[in-house]
């Protein structure tokens, strides 16, 4: 019996040094060299949770997530409220957007451990994937009330909102975060695109103005000014803005057609040759590109290449001229 005993001594100890190696592997990222050591280990011992545990998150850190899930399942079955194997299973069904079983775990998960932190998460992903929003916005508006200084669950409701055509509400919950985080200029761009989708021009540039006081080299910023000040028909501002959008991040396709287009727009196409080169060299399959493209070399009477742009938009939608 003691020599039995000291053989399986032996084992569990061999298991524990190949786990050891196969957590310094998955440290350093190298995944097929954890999941040999951790697959040893297991092999070694059936029953070891933890091996299961790291196994399936090699196998999800290599995006190998129908392995993952198996692993996961092995280790609650070794330990049904294991905490972390509960999160990586959940994350893995997610992944495999296998969403009846994962409210199923996700339930049986915040049953168990309310307060971890992953579970919001995880819901609003859930939510986002099953496209039901109305769930989202209430559970964010509860989450909310117990979580208020919590600034990237405004940003979801805010988009929660929005996909249920209720704009009003999204930028009254914007408006609450902006009264905690008044410098953020995620939040301000994101107040001022949801004014000027409701025409709330005066609001919108002020919020464009105050992120740009934070972070006056962000092109997006810049950009979204110069399409503001396009909408009102402030042409000279748009196009001031634009430029410099364009000194910051040259390569900003969008706004680099958008450049291009109010010029089109008030005839000075002799201003854009050069931008125009370099959006061509860019090889767009945005239609609104395209579009840029087309009636510059339309303004321009270049024929071949009007016809070649015409063609390409109606390879991207055939019904755009329509």
């Amino acid at each position: 019996m003691e020599v039995i005993d000291m053989e399986k001594s032996k084992i569990l100890e061999k298991a524990k040094m190949e786990y050891a190696l196969g957590c310094s592997y998955l440290e350093e990222e190298n995944y097929p060299k954890a999941q040999k050591y951790f697959e040893s280990a297991i092999q070694l011992d059936p029953l070891y949770k933890s091996a299961w545990n790291n196994l399936g998150v090699s196998y999800f850190s290599a995006n190998q997530f129908s392995e993952a899930e198996f692993c996961f399942s092995q280790a609650l079955a070794l330990d049904p409220t294991n905490q972390a194997a509960l999160l990586n299973i959940c994350k893995t069904l997610l992944a495999l957007k296998k969403l009846p079983l994962l409210s199923e775990k996700l339930g049986f998960f915040q049953d168990k451990y309310p307060d971890n932190p992953e579970i919001p998460h995880i819901r609003v992903s859930f939510y986002e994937l099953n496209e039901d929003y109305e769930a989202a916005v209430i559970f964010l508006q509860n989450y909310l009330t117990g979580h208020p200084h919590e600034k990237e669950f405004y940003f979801h409701l805010a988009n929660f909102l929005e996909k249920s055509n209720n704009i009003p509400e999204a930028i009254k919950t914007l408006e609450t975060a902006y009264r905690q985080f008044p410098s953020n200029t995620t939040l301000l761009n994101d107040l001022g695109l949801l004014y000027e989708s409701v025409e709330d021009f005066s609001k919108a540039e002020s919020m464009y103005q105050q992120a740009l006081d934070v972070a006056p080299n962000d092109a997006l910023l810049w950009g979204n000014l110069g399409n503001l000040y396009q909408e009102m028909d402030r042409t000279e501002d748009a196009i001031k803005s634009y430029r410099k959008a364009l000194e910051i991040n040259p390569e900003e396709s969008e706004i680099l057609n958008n450049w291009c287009d109010i010029h089109l727009q008030i005839n000075r196409i002799v201003d854009i040759a050069p931008e125009i080169e370099k959006l061509e060299k860019m090889n767009p399959e945005n239609v609104f590109i395209l579009d840029t493209l087309y009636q510059y070399y339309r303004q321009n009477d270049d024929v071949q290449k009007t016809d070649s742009y015409k063609k390409a938009i109606l390879k991207q939608d055939p019904t755009y001229f329509q």
